[in-house]
């Protein structure tokens, strides 16, 4: 729990002021910073799923090995942790990004 917490906070550090600092300025930047932040999304998203699988398939090819269950059980844990980090961060960035944008 303490690294979400870590990771909430530096986010807030950065990204609110950043998406402040951008309002003054053109649409573009925020249209690049929605780009940037989309593909980072797509990414770790992909990634997210992709270690869902192979925990799923370490979990089905365990065989009673009970390190290996729990190593797989983990893996899959922090997949859907992770996958659900990027989702709060795309939406708090898209709430950022409406509350400062400049065209209507």
């Amino acid at each position: 729990m303490g690294k979400i917490k870590q990771i909430l906070i530096i986010y807030l550090l950065f990204v609110f002021p950043l998406a402040f600092a951008l309002a003054q300025y053109d649409d573009a930047i925020t249209q690049t910073i929605k780009n940037i932040t989309n593909y980072i999304s797509f990414l770790a998203g992909l990634l997210a799923v992709l270690f869902v699988v192979v925990g799923g398939v370490m979990f089905s090819t365990a065989g009673g090995n009970d390190k290996q269950v729990g190593t797989a059980k983990e893996m899959i844990k922090y997949a859907a942790i992770g996958l659900a980090v990027v989702l709060v961060a795309q939406g708090i960035t898209s709430i950022v990004r409406s509350l400062v944008s400049t065209s209507s």
